[in-house]
């Protein structure tokens, strides 16, 4: 739009710069001291600017508006508002939009008039704010023809330019901290404009002041600027040295009677004063920085209908066209609720290296990606979601010796933080030797979270050890990688992972034939001849739950990865150490249950999980075995202190040799405990054994549904013996 021209003689506060030395801080703070003055004074982002910088800062255009015309208010109505008063924090709400900077550019005057213009909006239609509201200070700064740009401004010309022309979004004219000019702002400018719909001066005096805030909302006005003032950190300002700089706009928020201030919004940035405000005493107004000046007081918005919207990005910084104009997200637009706007975006953006890509996930309002926008009825904002995906390139040393499963020689395109696996499968006569590139280490299947692009290569070899071959296939539903022949060195080992369609979970794994249950999973170790393994897929209608089994070094748990167990059904898993380690403890659920080599899943209902750690063994401890048998036809749980058995069927752990082991028996809500087939313990739940050497241990559970109608029921106290080479273990208290 064109730079508007009003008819009207502007008389100019020249403010001269006193041309002397910088105050010196440090005397600035002898002088508060001595002065017992209420604030406190510092480095601030203000004081450390060039003294070229600093005067363009403040304005010398700033007039006074004549308090004796009749379109002043004047208030001073004793006891008209309270005696502590805060928009930021009124009835537990805030109407104040957030601090901004007015940078290198003596634009005071359009930050406090905004300022003032968002408040009253959000006062009006009773919004506390959202970071939904963000107004353009560059359309006063280039668009109001009184104003004088970066040179200053004054408040009442720019209050008459806000309530013939008004502003809009920051989007539509971001602040530029320059003169540039107003054929930059967007055309909703036109259509869709804040204004005001009145306004009025304020008299000077504290009383009209405080009176304005609380009935018109936050008020931009006026003040003379001291070198002190730069140095302002916390407390309630008074100017106590150095020389005037020039005039200020700063807006009023709220006050403290009982610390005699106003409580003040700058455009100095949150590094500046309290977060960016600054207390000032009463004493000022009429004072020597003649605070409060060219008040002025905003009426009502002449816009009742009007809905925030922010358009955004994630991740942000996207580009789309948005009615036909281009924009970078995020941005905040204002409109009517109803209103429909185009928009366009594009499905991929792909970053310049050609290795990181981001994909369209979804909207957040449940629209297409390129679905109009319809203004809802409430602030909102509006989420384009894209997924971050990585290319992953994979290649081989010579074609003739091997592939790598899956094939990604032209580049595979994966989501970022999930898990992927590549195999590198060796040609008759060959073996895999290592992986070189973004990839190192010998292990293969090779499993690793996405976290970046990468590209790798399977190095492979003539083969110079015997082999054996392990055939791979799976039924349908499912897949097993890798899959077709597969050649291992002899004592080597391969993993398979099994891998079911969507819908459809793991029923069976056999391998060579015989059942190891529904792993997704599953190791050949120590490979000494040729084997099979075949994966069997079933549909997800019955319901199925995963265990999910892992080890650290210096041992192994079978089965390992994700077991896929049906509901109701049973998984055991056996824990072996390494030779040299030994078993350090066994985690189900994150719950230790000790040193046992083996755990039994049964009656499964929910998803679970089984650690095994191990370390290595003491060169100067033996350890010996403890093995529990359970009979009788009922149920219960035994478990051990010190720590190391926990079970509700056979099971076994290991201790040190000559340990003291306590053994607790409690039988099921179904089941009648009936001891042990130790004489010792007898039918007393705590059973106290010193192990000297391995030894087990038969306790009898009965079934409460086997008890016959004279109440007797089969007991074996002693029926049994301790099965152990040359037991000699004795009953302890």
């Amino acid at each position: 739009m064109r730079r508007i021209f009003f008819p009207l003689l502007v008389i100019f506060l020249l403010t001269p710069y006193i041309y002397s030395d910088p105050l010196n801080l440090k005397e600035l703070q002898e002088t508060l001291k001595r002065n017992n003055a209420t604030w406190e004074a510092g480095e601030t982002n203000i004081s450390r600017l060039p003294e070229e910088v600093k005067k363009r800062l403040f304005s010398n255009r700033l007039n006074r508006i004549p308090t004796e015309t009749a379109n002043v208010f004047k208030g001073g109505v004793v006891g008209a508002v309270p005696s502590k008063f805060d928009w930021r924090n009124k009835d537990g709400k805030n109407y104040v939009t957030p601090v901004k900077y007015q940078e290198d550019c003596g634009a005071c005057w359009a930050f406090a008039s905004t300022a003032a213009l968002e408040s009253k909006y959000l006062i009006q239609m009773n919004k506390p704010y959202n970071n939904l509201l963000d107004l353009s200070e560059q359309i006063l700064v280039s668009c109001n023809n009184f104003g004088g740009g970066c040179n200053g401004g004054y408040l009442d010309d720019a209050a008459r330019f806000l309530k013939s022309y008004g502003t809009y979004d920051e989007s539509c004219y971001p602040y530029k901290a320059s003169d540039t000019s107003c054929s930059y702002a967007c055309d909703y400018y036109g259509t869709y404009a804040f204004k005001i719909s009145s306004y009025q001066g304020v008299s000077q005096s504290t009383s009209a002041l405080k009176e304005a805030v609380y009935n018109y909302g936050p008020i931009p006005v006026a003040m003379m600027v001291y070198e002190d003032f730069e140095y302002y950190q916390k407390g309630v300002y008074t100017h106590q040295s150095g020389s005037q700089q020039g005039a200020h706009a700063v807006l009023i928020v709220g006050w403290d009677d009982s610390q005699s201030c106003f409580i003040v919004k700058n455009s100095f940035s949150t590094a500046w004063g309290e977060s960016g405000y600054f207390r000032i005493a009463y004493s000022e107004v009429n004072g020597d920085s003649d605070f409060g000046y060219s008040a002025v007081a905003y009426g009502n918005i002449s816009v009742s209908n009007y809905v925030q919207t922010m358009l955004s990005t994630d991740p942000g910084g996207k580009t789309m066209k948005f009615d036909g104009y281009s924009i970078t997200t995020p941005v905040i637009y204002s409109f009517p609720s109803g209103s429909t706007h185009t928009v366009s975006v594009n499905n991929m953006f792909t970053e310049s290296d050609g290795r990181t890509r981001y994909i369209f996930d979804n909207r957040s309002d449940g629209k297409g990606i390129n679905d109009n926008v319809v203004i809802p009825s409430v602030d909102s904002s509006i989420v384009w979601s894209y997924k971050l995906q990585y290319l992953l390139k994979s290649s081989v040393n010579n074609t003739t010796y091997g592939r790598v499963e899956p094939d990604c020689t032209s580049g595979c395109w994966n989501d970022y933080w999930t898990t992927v696996t590549f195999s590198a499968v060796a040609n008759s006569g060959y073996q895999f030797k290592n992986w070189s590139g973004d990839l190192d280490g010998t292990t293969n299947p090779m499993r690793f979270t996405v976290m970046g692009p990468l590209t790798f290569m399977a190095n492979f070899e003539k083969m110079t050890v015997k082999t054996y071959s392990i055939n791979a296939s799976a039924g349908p539903y499912g897949k097993i990688v890798p899959s077709g022949t597969i050649y291992v060195q002899e004592k080597g080992s391969q993993a398979f992972d099994i891998i079911p369609d969507s819908g459809y979970s793991v029923e069976d794994v056999l391998v060579d034939n015989v059942s190891v249950g529904a792993t997704t999973k599953y190791v050949f170790n120590n490979v000494t001849a040729n084997h099979t393994i075949f994966a069997k897929f079933v549909s997800n209608t019955v319901p199925t739950y995963t265990i999910t089994a892992s080890s650290s070094s210096g041992g192994r748990i079978q089965p390992s990865g994700s077991v896929v167990v049906r509901k109701g059904g049973s998984q055991t898993f056996t824990i072996t150490p390494d030779t040299d380690y030994e078993i350090d403890r066994v985690m189900v659920d994150n719950n230790s249950i000790g040193r046992v080599t083996t755990y039994t899943f049964s009656n499964v209902t929910t998803n679970h999980t089984i650690y095994a750690s191990f370390k290595k063994k003491s060169q100067n401890t033996e350890y010996v075995k403890l093995s529990v048998k359970f009979s009788g036809g009922g149920g219960g749980t035994v478990y051990s202190v010190p720590a190391g058995l926990s079970c509700h069927s056979d099971c076994s752990g290991w201790f040190e040799k000559g340990a003291s082991v306590k053994l607790y028996a409690a039988a099921d809500s179904s089941s009648r405990f009936d001891g042990y087939n130790f004489s010792s313990c007898g039918k007393n739940k705590e059973c106290g054994l010193n192990l000297n050497y391995d030894t087990t241990i038969v306790v009898y559970f009965t079934s409460l549904e086997s008890t016959d109608e004279s109440g007797n029921t089969d007991e074996n106290l002693q029926g049994d013996s301790v099965k152990s080479a040359g037991c000699s273990c004795s009953y302890i208290e």
